[in-house]
């Protein structure tokens, strides 16, 4: 729900911000999105700036910076912008939540031997696995 409210008031605020990336909750572009308190502020960042940002290498800043050459704002961008980047930071905060749980459950996992036994039936991945047993 929030990925998705965040995507919908981003097309509508900068239209083809998105378009830089093929997925909507790749941590580079979260990470990126979160880089400045508005979002015109992502228009003007140097090189040097979004290689600091993490998961952002060359690729992605070659991407960036063909879209800062044509970017252009929503007229509400101003009060619009800070609902934005509060959404992509606490998808980023869900992301490393969940990827915490998956380590502890990943742990249980490999200690039980009935989890990993279901694990090998094909169709059950780790959280079947684990709830399951």
């Amino acid at each position: 729900m929030i990925l998705n409210r965040m995507y919908d008031d981003l097309q509508a605020t900068a239209p083809g911000l998105s378009n830089i990336t093929t997925t909507r909750d790749a941590r580079w572009f979260l990470c990126f999105l979160t880089s400045g308190s508005q979002l015109t502020q992502l228009a003007t960042m140097e090189e040097k700036s979004l290689l600091a940002i993490p998961g952002v290498g060359k690729v992605y800043a070659r991407k960036i910076q063909s879209w800062q050459k044509q970017a252009s704002f929503s007229a509400d961008q101003e009060l619009v912008s800070p609902m934005i980047i509060v959404d992509a930071q606490r998808i980023l905060a869900l992301k490393e939540a969940i990827a915490r749980l998956h380590q502890a459950i990943s742990s249980l996992v490999s200690r039980s031997s009935l989890a990993s036994l279901i694990q090998t039936i094909p169709g059950f991945g780790l959280i079947s696995s684990a709830e399951l047993a």
